[in-house]
């Protein structure tokens, strides 16, 4: 998988993770530092198939 394709799928389930209800900046960098995205993300309250993700 290449970085633009993580860059997707980071959008597309870290919404559903989000508990805040104010949007959260997020800059993700590659694992060599030469590729970086930024993006402004707010709680999605979709209904979603998957299970949301609990702390133990």
């Amino acid at each position: 998988m290449n970085f633009r394709s993580f860059e997707k799928m980071f959008e597309k389930f870290v919404p559903a993770m989000i508990k805040d209800e104010w949007p959260i900046n997020f800059k993700v960098y590659s694992h060599d530092f030469e590729e970086d995205f930024i993006k402004r993300l707010s709680r999605k309250d979709e209904k979603s198939s998957y299970q949301p993700i609990q702390k133990w």
